[in-house]
């Protein structure tokens, strides 16, 4: 072995040796480079860097949706409301009525509203129409009449035309109507149930 062999050997033993040292005071180098590798990627001659996917919100420049309007309005109202003429006997007839009578010659409403029979929707009408009860709590022009203590008629009772009449009244007006006495009226929803839309259907009608 010659001197500049050995100076070489002794060269790369003295690098080897300062390499060990600096592993040894920064364990993280080697861990970096690793880490760089995994990042670049050799694809023939050209280098390229992984870019990380970049997240796109499809919704962001979507405008909020509007809330739909499911108030009821009158036009809508008076579609699902049955207006009946009430006959000179009905008239007549109605002065029978006791609870019903003293208001014929006024400009009052007559609203007959069921009480007593059970059930969800005839309960759910009642919670619901409380609040048109209670809006014209203070009104000279609205009277409110259960319908327990206005009909009480039975077809096997009519002893001439007059109940016949009342009868027919009775059986038009159904769970909830109103009487226009003035104008010769009788108002009722197209269906024959009750429920919380009867309720608010009636009560749009009512306030305007």
């Amino acid at each position: 072995m010659n001197n500049k062999t050995g100076t070489n050997i002794a060269f790369i033993i003295l690098i080897l040796f300062l390499l060990i040292g600096a592993c040894k005071q920064q364990p993280d180098v080697f861990s970096s480079f690793s880490d760089l590798g995994q990042m670049i990627k050799y694809d023939g001659e050209d280098l390229k860097v992984e870019e990380e996917p970049v997240v796109v919100n499809e919704f962001e420049n979507m405008k909020d949706v509007k809330k739909p309007d499911t108030s009821i309005d009158i036009n809508t109202a008076r579609t699902y409301i049955k207006e009946v003429p009430i006959s000179g006997t009905q008239m007549l007839a109605l002065n029978k009525v006791k609870k019903i009578s003293p208001y014929l010659n006024t400009n009052k409403k007559v609203i007959i509203y069921v009480t007593s029979e059970h059930g969800d929707d005839v309960e759910a009408f009642l919670k619901e129409f409380s609040k048109t009860r209670k809006h014209f709590a203070n009104s000279s022009d609205v009277v409110f009449i259960p319908r327990e203590s206005v009909w009480s008629l039975k077809e096997e009772n009519i002893k001439n035309s007059y109940d016949r009449a009342v009868f027919n009244l009775q059986k038009e007006c159904g769970l909830f109507c109103v009487i226009l006495p003035e104008q010769e009226k009788l108002v009722r929803l197209k269906g024959s149930n009750v429920n919380k839309k009867t309720a608010q259907i009636m009560h749009v009608y009512l306030t305007h």
